[in-house]
């Protein structure tokens, strides 16, 4: 008998001698709910897993410790389309993300009503350590900033600005808040880094739009804004001493009474103008002609009054939530006995159609920066 056969026939013995280890069925059954949840086209390869602090859910990636350098390839995920807006929106349920006609898992992030932006490069969000990762249409995860060196507890926020490639977005280490600006395309990457200054704990901080340019943060005490293309000597400007609500095309929407003019000694000029807010979730149309705030009808900010944009959504009742796409256009998710159906309206027309349904079992259908 050759030595060869001799140790095959010893691990055969030692093999037998061993139990086989029971099958997790619970395990076995939380896999195949997840991959019935993936949309039809993605690989079987792209359930979700964790390996080694590397989250690799419905075919993207992601990293906790981001590094500046680091770029995530895209793992059998069909390509999102972007040609109507990201049409983005989270289920509550499971927190899955859904942009582009496409659903993802991307892993244990929170708070995307607040803390995540749709533009019209990708979803840019953040991770547990308040890095700035991007969401593309091709599935992958680009990591724009890398986490701060000593994270404080916070609501890191981020606006785009519909006029410019530009996104803007707060963080918090050892104490202080940082406005950091963000370029896409080429050259693109930190175009500036600024001091953000609060009384108190800095914790109602947060970015209030970003238009022409200009970044505008608000607290508790005020709202300011800031022009980054000024470079490192940029000096903020107090707005107003309530807090504005949105930003867009020169139109500041404020949820206080308006101070009688636009302060002008800063970046702002007469071209800008205040309107007044319902609350403090509302937004505008990016042409800056409407409030979006709860409701299928879209109030007028011109001056002395002007006539609302009536949404034409389809016959039928049910509470309406709605936020503004990265095309322009308006979404909307009315919720009805059988589910949300969601719809894309057209600005200024109004026409509006159905792009999906779902049915969301706890909380309210979630849209991406908008706590609404």
């Amino acid at each position: 008998m050759t030595i060869e056969r001799r140790i095959t026939e010893t691990i055969e013995r030692e093999l037998g001698a061993v139990d086989p280890p029971p099958v997790d069925i619970a395990a076995v059954r939380r896999v195949g709910r997840r991959r019935a949840r993936i949309r039809a086209g993605v690989a079987a390869a792209s359930v979700a897993v964790v390996v080694g602090g590397i989250a690799v859910a419905g075919g993207l990636v992601g990293e906790g410790n981001a590094r500046d350098d680091q770029v995530v390839q895209p793992v059998g995920v069909p390509r999102m389309d972007f040609d109507n807006g990201l049409q983005a929106w989270f289920n509550p349920d499971d927190n899955h993300v859904h942009m582009g006609g496409q659903e993802f898992d991307i892993g244990a992030v929170t708070n995307l009503d607040t803390s995540a932006s749709a533009t019209p490069y990708g979803l840019v969000y953040f991770g547990e350590a308040q890095d700035v990762r991007l969401l593309t249409a091709d599935g992958t995860v680009e990591v724009l900033a890398p986490a701060p060196d000593d994270p404080d507890s916070f609501g890191p926020t981020v606006k785009y600005d519909a006029t410019r490639p530009l996104a803007a977005w707060l963080t918090k280490s050892d104490g202080a808040v940082t406005l950091t600006v963000y370029r896409f395309g080429a050259p693109g990457g930190v175009i500036g880094e600024f001091d953000v200054p609060c009384g108190g704990e800095c914790d109602g901080l947060s970015v209030a739009g970003v238009d022409q340019g200009l970044v505008f943060v608000r607290d508790t005490g005020g709202s300011r804004v800031i022009d980054p293309m000024g470079g490192p000597k940029s000096a903020w400007t107090t707005v107003t001493r309530g807090r504005i609500a949105d930003v867009r095309n020169r139109v500041i929407l404020m949820e206080a009474e308006l101070p009688d003019s636009v302060p002008t000694g800063g970046p702002l000029d007469e071209s800008w103008r205040f309107a007044t807010a319902q609350g403090p979730e509302s937004l505008l149309t990016f042409d800056g002609a409407h409030e979006i705030y709860w409701s299928a009808t879209l109030p007028s900010t011109t001056p002395g009054g002007g006539d609302p944009l009536q949404l034409d959504l389809p016959p039928g009742k049910g509470v309406v939530f709605v936020n503004t796409d990265t095309d322009g256009s308006v979404l909307v998710a009315r919720m009805g006995r059988s589910g949300e159906t969601w719809f894309d309206c057209e600005v200024p027309s109004g026409r509006c159609r159905e792009f999906d349904r779902s049915l969301i079992q706890s909380g309210d259908p979630g849209f991406i920066g908008n706590d609404m």
